[in-house]
């Protein structure tokens, strides 16, 4: 796999894979000596605190779609053309050691896709998306942490993907079995499923008309996910998290629903005490005898710095934020618009929640 690079203003990139098959992707930032010192520095914080337990990373790589920006569009065609596909072809499944360095290939297909690897609770599994190269679908396969004993779980002329393994020891994901398209686009919808450990006994969770995402379970139980939510509301602004029962049952919102402006995506749990300024949230949950968050009547989350996370003693949750308009923002105000969002909304004093701060009037 190899990657060129446009260093002019506004320039992208491209990743080739398999002889020139790629897709644009946002320029990064020159490789220089102070970035590479910086990135170390910031690793070893992590080794040294929330990552001290942790071995490897297992991340997956894959070409992304080129002529298509929105976060949804990246599996099944289009409507208006079904030779026009929303993924593109080249892909490996990597599991990463930390302290050495050492990079280990799991899986590779130049014309296939890899995609939202899990790791089970107990560290010997990854759970993915799989679409061989020269079928058209995604589904879930399962492996070992070597690599070893590979095998598929569900079947059949669907796509699933982002999928998080249950306490209950089910799968949960998100599916275009509903048979859906976009109501403002030409590409597919998915929405909440689930199966069980085999990828037996699919059912649907949701009957969202458009796109659920990236499902993760609380620490009470209940699946937290991303929902679109298009019942009698503008088109392309309101994207927030919801939560919901195991069984799909007591769906209400979670945070962020009376707020357009804001996609909410990839929300997990992190680990108390560690944040990132703007993108991370605090439940206002004591914790349990566990030493985990109980859960709470109020479904709101507090946005905190890192000074003020690092005080609370409440449980914390990350998520990326994306622009009105479906295309992420290449200006690193993430935070900012997290910010923006507490100020307008008359919140920002849940910004800090160990002193007072100055009216908003006032500043």
């Amino acid at each position: 796999m190899g990657a060129t690079f446009d260093r002019s203003p506004g320039g992208g990139a491209r990743i080739e894979l398999d002889g020139g098959r790629g897709a644009a992707l946002a320029a990064p930032p020159p490789d220089t000596s102070a970035a590479r010192a910086d990135a170390s520095t910031l690793l070893a914080k992590f080794l040294d605190g929330p990552l001290r337990d942790v071995e490897s990373v297992v991340f997956a790589a894959r070409a992304l779609n080129p002529t298509d920006g929105h976060w949804y569009a990246n599996f099944g065609y289009y409507s208006h053309d079904p030779d026009r596909k929303a993924y593109a072809e080249g892909t490996k499944l990597y599991r990463l050691n930390l302290r050495t360095r050492a990079l280990t290939t799991l899986l590779a297909d130049t014309t296939g896709g890899v995609r939202d690897p899990q790791v089970s609770y107990d560290g010997r599994k990854i759970l993915f998306s799989y679409r061989p190269g020269g079928t058209e679908h995604y589904h879930l396969y399962e492996m070992n942490a070597d690599g070893s004993g590979m095998h598929q779980l569900t079947s059949g002329n669907f796509d699933d993907i982002e999928a998080a393994y249950l306490p209950d020891g089910g799968i949960v994901f998100v599916s275009s079995r509903c048979k859906r398209w976009v109501n403002c686009w030409l590409t597919q919808v998915a929405v909440l499923h689930r199966c069980d450990a085999d990828g037996s006994n699919i059912r649907a969770l949701s009957s969202n008309n458009e796109h659920d995402n990236t499902p993760w379970p609380l620490t009470d139980g209940r699946i937290l996910y991303t929902r679109w939510e298009y019942v009698d509301r503008g088109q392309v602004h309101f994207h927030h998290l919801w939560a919901a029962n195991p069984d799909g049952t007591s769906q209400m919102t979670w945070f962020g629903n009376l707020h357009p402006g804001i996609t909410m995506i990839d929300a997990k749990p992190s680990t108390p005490g560690w944040a990132l300024p703007g993108t991370c949230w605090s439940s206002p949950t004591a914790p349990s005898e566990s030493g985990m968050p109980s859960r709470t009547a109020f479904p709101g989350l507090a946005a905190g710095s890192i000074s003020t996370m690092a005080m609370s003693t409440c449980g914390q949750y990350q998520c990326r934020f994306k622009r009105t308009g479906q295309f992420w923002s290449r200006d690193g105000d993430e935070a900012l618009m997290c910010l923006e969002t507490f100020w307008r909304n008359g919140r920002w004093h849940d910004l800090f929640p160990h002193s007072m701060p100055p009216s908003p009037a006032n500043n």
